[in-house]
């Protein structure tokens, strides 16, 4: 993550199978709401894990760019696999249901958001944002951090 700085993350634990959450930061300035996850079948019978929900700019200013990251464990707690994500690009479930694997896969790089993202995030405004993980191995749980995205440029 060589172009991004982390400011003030909150994280959450969440179970896949009950989702309990527990909060991992004490005063956070990025805040996640109304975090959700769910798994469904692409086009191509591949099955996913898609983890959903806001973030709240808490930070007192005009953030450029705010970005996910997912990380998913195996029921011993090793790391299976860690997505990010700009916020700002969701997809519905009927469209990632019409997506293949290699769809998803194009859909959601990172890299392609950038040059047509979401309008900066005003003080108090919330932002949605989505991962889908396409792993091989179906994770036991998962945590979700939130971060500025310091690009170096102003919008």
């Amino acid at each position: 993550m060589s172009f991004c700085r982390l400011s003030a993350v909150l994280t959450l634990l969440l179970l896949i199978h009950g989702l309990s959450s527990s909060c991992l930061a004490a005063e956070p300035t990025l805040l996640l709401q109304n975090v959700r996850q769910y798994s469904l079948a692409l086009q191509d019978e591949t099955k996913v894990i898609v983890v959903e929900g806001q973030v709240r700019n808490n930070t007192g200013t005009t953030v450029p760019y705010i970005g996910v990251s997912a990380v998913f464990f195996d029921e011993s707690g090793a790391v299976v696999g860690i997505m990010r994500q700009l916020c700002g690009r969701i997809y519905s479930v009927d469209e990632l249901q019409q997506l293949t694997f290699q769809g998803v896969i194009s859909r959601t790089r990172m890299t392609h958001h950038l040059h047509d993202g979401p309008p900066p995030v005003i003080p108090d405004d919330t932002i949605p944002f989505m991962v889908v993980y396409t792993g091989e191995e179906l994770p036991h749980e998962f945590s979700v951090s939130a971060y500025v995205l310091d690009l170096g440029t102003e919008r």
